[in-house]
This record gives structure tokens, sequence and C-alpha cells, in this order.
């Protein structure tokens, strides 16, 4: 078998362009069927693509292991050190409870409810930051966050806000009717992350920035991924971060005048107080009927209804009918949320 043979191969077994190996090796000899070559021809190109994968899955490899140890170890720490300072700055009183109750190894899921502000992601980091130090393997809190934000305008402001999510290993949701889909399948591609290795993801079942005092419906998506990687759901109730960046002031001039505002109430000895509790996790089950409360295992219908109804108690909220939408797009009753979900998770993911 010629060496130009044995080139156009090696193009056409990069990783984005592999396809069945007689295929591949009829178009490395001038399109000849499979069955014209020889055993040895066919043993050769199979040796050669097998070392081509395995060098270019080699080089991507220690790519993607450089730059998560960066991450790890230098942007997410200066990062969030930067962020926890500006927060503490302006809003001192953040008051945890249940820190006992973060799993100190292992992968786990944070559904954080209800979501009332930008800043609530921080705001959970910071208050579990004493144990998430203690923590075994990966210490990042990977949140999910709406993909607009990773494209926000103008283009200086998006890069600066996409790098920043980037660095802090933000998912990003897409939460379009017609997109949701793709969200879906994005959070689901994380599974293989927390099987692998300690991963701390967290997620805001409602699916927006709640501008109503009440609890709006679950999506189902978080814990299916619960499910489809077996590991444990930490709910986590938060209230108050709506005095420190409210959802109706939105933008950056909305951000320097709640942070200017919340630098005078501490000042004046009036900071708003911030109070984040962190509930036993649970296990979630795919079996009908499989709550066991006593032993903390939950359907995943039972988990929304149990975490949604502490929520509303914590924050004295009421618990609400009608599902999260973008802003703009109206409302959508839990009905018909609930039905579109059910036909999205007959799709398979892939």
């Amino acid at each position: 078998m010629n060496r130009g043979a044995c080139a156009d191969y090696t193009n056409l077994a990069h990783p984005s362009r592999r396809t069945h190996l007689d295929e591949l090796a009829a178009e490395a000899v001038n399109d000849q069927s499979p069955d014209q070559l020889s055993s040895q021809a066919k043993r050769e190109l199979a040796q050669l693509a097998r070392h081509t994968h395995q060098d270019s899955l080699s080089l991507v490899s220690i790519m993607d292991h450089s730059i998560d140890l960066f991450s790890r170890y230098v942007a997410y720490p200066a990062l969030n050190g930067l962020l926890q300072g500006l927060l503490t700055v302006a809003w001192p009183k953040i008051v945890p409870e249940g820190l006992n109750n973060i799993p100190l190894k292992g992968s786990c899921i944070f559904a954080v409810a209800p979501h009332q502000s930008h800043v609530d992601a921080i705001t959970v980091i910071k208050a579990m930051e004493p144990v998430r130090c203690q923590r075994s393997g990966d210490m990042r809190v990977r949140p999910a966050a709406s993909s607009h934000l990773f494209q926000l305008k103008p283009k200086p402001l998006g890069w600066l806000v996409s790098t920043v999510l980037h660095v802090a290993g933000s998912i990003p949701i897409e939460r379009e009717a017609g997109d949701r889909h793709i969200g879906r399948a994005r959070l689901m591609s994380k599974t293989d992350d927390l099987n692998a290795r300690d991963t701390m993801v967290m997620i805001f079942p409602e699916g927006g920035r709640n501008r109503e005092d009440c609890v709006a419906p679950f999506a189902s998506s978080c814990f299916d991924l619960a499910i489809r990687s077996q590991v444990p759901v930490v709910p986590v109730l938060i209230d108050g971060t709506r005095l420190m960046w409210h959802p109706n002031d939105g933008g950056l001039t909305g951000l320097l005048s709640s942070w200017f505002q919340g630098i005078g109430q501490r000042m004046a000895g009036s900071s708003p107080e911030v109070k984040v509790k962190f509930m036993k996790p649970m296990h979630i089950t795919p079996k009908k009927g499989g709550t066991k409360e006593s032993e903390q295992i939950y359907t995943k219908y039972d988990a929304k209804d149990k975490i949604r109804a502490e929520a509303a108690q914590f924050t004295g909220w009421a618990l609400s009918n009608t599902k999260l939408l973008p802003h703009g797009q109206g409302t959508e009753s839990a009905e018909s949320a609930e039905s579109a979900e059910s036909a999205e998770s007959a799709e398979k993911v892939t």
C-alpha cells in the first residue's frame, strides 16, 4: 500500500471524522471496494488509524488536562476570591445553616431555590466556603447559567461576562421553548464528570430568577441528572439576595447601584441579612412509589414537591403554578410545562 493512501487515511482517521473502517479504507485507496483490499492492507490501515486516534486523543487530553489544572488551581481561586471580596464589602451578613449536610467527598448536585438574584450562586459558594475547602478532589462549584449570559452586548461586556462564566465552569442552558432540548442535553452530558471525579454542580430548578414572591414549579432536568449519574441532590434554600441585587435592576448599572447601596447600608450598620440553608442530601430514585423519607430516598416528583414546600416555608412565599420563562416570553402553566418535559425526557439524550 502506497504512502499516499496512508496519508489520506491519516486525515480521515481524525476523531471528528471517524466512520466505519472499511469505508475509510475504500476512500484511502481511490474508492476501491473494501472487498478488493488485501488482508494485509486492512491490518495496516487499522493499525494506522489506531495510532493516529490515540495520538490525537493524547494531545487533546493533555491540553484539556492542562486547562483544567490552570482553572482549578489558578483562575478559579483568583476569580472566586475577587467575587467573594466584592460581595463581602457590600453584603457581609451571610448566615449559613446545615453546613454538615454538604458531602466532604464524592459528586453532588446543589438544587438552589428560590432563585432570587444574579448573586445567588456566589452567595451560596460564599456560605459553604468553610466546608468547600475541606473537600477532597475538585473544590469548584459549577453553576448552570442561561445561555444568553454568554452572549451579552456590548461585546466588551459580553466577553468579560463570558470569560468569568467559563472560568467558573458554568454550564450554559438554553431556556427558549424551541431550544430546551439542547440545554437538557448539555446538562445530561455532565454525567461523565459527576461519575468520573468529585464534581459539584449547582442548578436552579425554577429555571430563572423569580420576580414574584412565590416559588415557581421546578423543571425535572436537575433530578434526571441525579438519576442518570447516581449522585445525591443537596437542596439549598436561600433568602435575602433580592435585597442585594433585585432581578428588576438588571445590567451593569443595576449591579453597581446595588453594590454601592450595599456599601452605604454597611456603613450605616443596616446591611441586609442573607440566609442560606443546606438540607440533607436526597437520593433520587426512578422507581414509582419508591420514596422512603426515613432513608432520604425520593422520586423526582416527590423531591420537587418537598424542596418547593421547604423553600416556601423558608422564605414565607406562596407556591405558584406558573412556570418561569425567559423575560418577555410570558408565562406557562405547570401542566403544559410538565407535558413538554415528559416529551423531552422520552427522547434519547446523547
